[in-house]
């Protein structure tokens, strides 16, 4: 019945005979001051397919009414309260309901947006008093750009089929591809859960795809050559005018053709992680419609997740490597995450930001690979690699940093030939051909000098850059550019398999997990054509 502030007690004795004496003292109540706490989830803790459970305490000196739970300043939800705490009430003795005052409050992680969302707790005394807490969570940042590339889809498709272009889906081996399975490995839509930005009108970059492009004074032909530029070659646009784009030359400015340049779009941020489903059965048949009595037209497996294009009577439409067609939805369970299809566009170049300890991190446990964080980060730095890329690549190749290649192999002769014996290490698999793989894969590390674990993590770092990643003349650092080559289609391709970007992707998993743990945004170049 005291009130915060000044209290005044009065004490009257009453005789038998009616008089009274009366004594009164005034003293002061100070409320306990409101207390808040989350205990979960932690501060830039990784959220991914998951549900966010929010939990913790509250305390006020006149009791706590309610706990408001709020996301990036939107109110999504009261949490449940009067939950069990006998740690607080021990720990802060004297506030009323401190033995239950504990909320807790749980929601989907899909109202939170790429990068860093901020959780506010809220809790209410039932005098009004307020008392806020605050954490945030991370959720795994897509960062994409749009290349716009002036070859038409046909024209590209095209000259793949004349290239002769190969699958194996027919179940006789190796075989030309028909041109619509072309069509349907190559077309970059069909992997697409959300509509890119078109921003080719305000692209401030563009990429040379001609050998050699002349510079001119002016926007056309009439105007005179001042120089020329090389293939893969990047410039700022300063201007445009008539399909031909002023760019910086030699201290000052010239003029390209259109014809012959791809140009690069802003960053910019997918809207969320693309709603997909996992594949929960060991083999799944992917059907031409959305029932058991449409064909099948081919197979997928445990673990695959793919994107949804269309949904009916619980059938799911994707894209299975290249072919559109239909699962059932009883084998399925929705997720959150990266369908694989999706990796083939993702930038392979330049380095994640991730730092040597946090690389040492994710190298704890891995063989021979423990402890060489600053390798993989020389090895990125040096030859602009993601260097969570060569980790993936180096756990892949070597079995964890397992393998007999990894661990080192004493080396005799070369190519039939006797030399000086040598220890030495290959940690991406670069020359270790099937058939042979220990003896051609060593002795290609004994021709490069890879005698310690260092070398060899930076000079196969420094191969898979020069062949493809920052080819001088090509380029290719997304998985699509190496097969696809849409800058100069049928140009150094990595294979003739139409399937073959889409099959490298599902190798690719480690690269997600290790960038939510270490809160690092995944890149993509989507590719567009005219």
């Amino acid at each position: 019945r005291l009130k915060p502030g000044s209290n005044t007690v009065t004490v009257q004795a009453i005789g038998e005979d009616g008089t009274s004496q009366s004594i009164s003292r005034s003293f002061s109540v100070t409320k306990p001051i409101p207390r808040t706490m989350i205990d979960a989830p932690l501060s830039n803790q990784s959220i991914n397919n998951q549900d966010v459970l929010v939990r913790g305490w509250a305390l006020n000196g006149s009791g706590v009414k309610e706990v408001r739970v709020s996301v990036n300043g939107t109110h999504i939800g009261n949490a449940q309260t009067g939950l069990s705490r006998p740690d607080v009430n021990n720990a802060y003795p004297g506030y009323p309901g401190g033995d239950r005052s504990g909320y807790s409050y749980t929601f989907s992680d899909s109202i939170l947006i790429s990068g860093y969302n901020t959780i506010i707790i809220q809790a209410i005394g039932n005098d009004g008093t307020i008392q806020n807490s605050q954490t945030r969570v991370y959720m795994p940042e897509l960062l994409y750009h749009s290349t716009y590339y002036y070859t038409t889809f046909s024209d590209a498709v095209d000259v793949q089929l004349v290239r002769n272009a190969q699958t194996d889906l027919y179940g006789n081996g190796w075989e030309s591809a028909k041109r619509v399975d072309v069509e349907s490995h190559m077309n970059p839509n069909n992997y697409l859960q959300f509509t890119p930005v078109n921003d080719k009108s305000s692209a401030k970059t563009l990429q040379i795809t001609a050998s050699s492009l002349n510079v001119r004074s002016g926007p056309g032909t009439s105007h005179g050559v001042i120089g020329s530029v090389a293939r893969s070659q990047t410039y700022s646009i300063l201007g445009q005018s008539n399909g031909w784009y002023q760019i910086s030359y030699n201290s000052g400015s010239g003029w390209v053709s259109g014809t012959h340049v791809a140009l690069i779009g802003n960053t910019q941020t997918m809207p969320s992680l693309p709603s997909a489903v996992e594949v929960t059965a060991s083999s799944l048949n992917v059907r031409s419609g959305p029932s058991t009595a449409y064909s099948i037209i081919t197979s997928v497996s445990f673990g695959q997740t793919f994107s949804v294009l269309d949904t009916s009577n619980g059938w799911h439409q994707i894209n299975a490597n290249g072919r559109i067609g239909w699962i059932s939805g009883q084998y399925t369970k929705q997720v959150k995450k990266i369908p694989g299809e999706l990796y083939q566009f993702l930038i392979l170049s330049g380095s994640s930001g991730i730092s040597s300890s946090n690389l040492n991190t994710e190298l704890s446990g891995k063989g021979i690979l423990a402890g060489q964080g600053e390798a993989f980060m020389r090895a990125g730095r040096d030859n602009n690699i993601n260097e969570i890329y060569l980790l993936a690549h180096a756990f892949l190749e070597t079995g964890n940093g397992t393998s007999t290649l990894a661990n080192g192999v004493w080396v005799t002769s070369v190519d039939g030939k006797a030399v000086a014996p040598k220890r030495v290490y290959n940690m991406y698999g670069i020359g270790a051909k099937d058939g042979d793989a220990l003896r051609l894969g060593s002795e290609y590390a004994y021709k490069q000098g890879w005698d310690t674990p260092e070398k060899s993590i930076i000079g196969g770092a420094k191969w898979i850059a020069d062949q493809y990643i920052n080819n001088a003349t090509y380029k290719q650092d997304t998985l699509y550019k190496m097969r696809w080559n849409p800058a100069t289609p049928g140009d150094h391709q990595y294979a003739t398999d139409i399937g073959w970007a889409l099959k490298q992707t599902r190798n690719m998993d480690m690269m997600l997990e290790i960038c939510q743990r270490n809160n690092i945004p995944l890149r993509f170049d989507i590719p567009s054509y005219r």
